[in-house]
């Protein structure tokens, strides 16, 4: 009799506050006729991360310094020393919620066309130690039912094979490689679905806040949407990634288009076109001012958006490399028994 495994990744950096909490939340999630491993992948974390995640009895892997660092890179790995015939990733500075993993794998197992699922996720907004506001469903709001999705976040259970099949998870994107490895399995035949079942709750900044976007400039997360939309170019997902980054696209096509016409206008001393470039510009402010109840906030509003513009552009024009450039040789720091 093949023996079920099922292969949790926990990708981690710098998350020492939240990785116990995680892993503990692991180990609580008992899964009848199934044996665990639980892989975490440290990106060379340069607090206590380490110490906390070796308190549990996990495998740990660590990627070469000078290799690429990412999400992405981290589940590429974890997958490549996954054993299991199931492979449920996460983040580290989540908490699984009791239940989900058993009730995912029987899903999975009436479902043989799901590639993936997930299940309800709650995101928890912690602004210096106490709690905000909630948003109870990251993927979809009022879940109710069994749901066929485009694409899952950042914490979903994958069916190995057709995981293996596409390349696992792309180690050179910077961000949503779960949008793009999702599509490729759609792409060769794959399903992925949404269930009514509470799976996790993320820990983390107020979407509109300067810590989470600080955080997000630290991992290169919209240089990431610039390689999204360059690798729909060849991947058959181009009008559907359009629509998806469809705020950002107009965002650039104005900011390109005042950039080019403003010059023009000065050198012509057409008034109306520099005019129309200035009211432009001043009722984004307004309009931003009237929206954060600040001017202030207004103007750093306005510059976020501008950053975040020139960061998806570079994006774009950078090369992504394959997968199989990236190198599989880890570090392992523990190697931990099954559960």
């Amino acid at each position: 009799m093949v023996e079920k495994i099922l292969s949790i990744v926990v990708i981690a950096k710098n998350e020492g506050e939240n990785i116990a909490r995680c892993l503990s939340s692991l180990g609580r999630d008992k899964v009848p006729g199934w044996r665990k491993e639980v892989v975490v992948v440290d990106s060379l974390s340069s607090d206590n991360t380490l110490e906390q995640a070796k308190k549990f009895s996990h495998k740990i892997i660590q990627p070469q310094p000078s290799w690429p660092h990412s999400a992405g890179a981290g589940r590429y790995l974890g997958c490549l020393n996954s054993q299991g015939g199931y492979i449920f990733c996460i983040d580290a500075d989540m908490r699984l919620k009791k239940g989900f993993l058993e009730k995912g794998i029987d899903f999975m197992e009436e479902h043989p066309e799901a590639a993936a699922v997930a299940g309800i996720g709650q995101e928890v907004y912690i602004e210096k130690e106490a709690i905000g506001a909630r948003n109870k469903n990251m993927y979809l709001r009022n879940l109710k039912e069994v749901e066929e999705v485009d694409y899952l976040g950042g914490a979903a259970l994958f069916r190995k094979e057709p995981l293996k099949e596409v390349g696992y998870f792309n180690p050179f994107l910077y961000a949503h490689e779960e949008l793009e490895v999702c599509q490729k399995m759609r792409l060769a035949g794959g399903k992925i679905y949404t269930i009514p079942v509470e799976m996790t709750v993320h820990y983390t900044y107020a979407a509109a806040g300067m810590k989470r976007f600080k955080k997000q400039l630290e991992s290169n997360r919209f240089i990431g949407i610039g390689q999204m939309l360059r690798l729909s170019l060849a991947n058959g997902f181009l009008w559907e990634n359009v629509f998806r980054f469809r705020r950002i696209l107009l965002s650039l096509f104005l900011v390109v288009l005042a950039a080019i016409l403003a010059p023009v206008f000065l050198a012509t001393a057409n008034r109306a076109g520099l005019l129309t470039i200035a009211a432009g510009i001043v009722f984004l402010l307004f309009y931003l001012a009237v929206v954060k109840k600040n001017l202030l906030k207004a103007v750093l509003s306005l510059g976020k958006w501008i950053i975040i513009l020139v960061m998806v552009a570079r994006g774009f024009f950078r090369t992504i490399r394959k997968r199989r450039q990236y190198p599989a040789k880890v570090k392992m720091v523990k190697r931990g028994s099954l559960e």
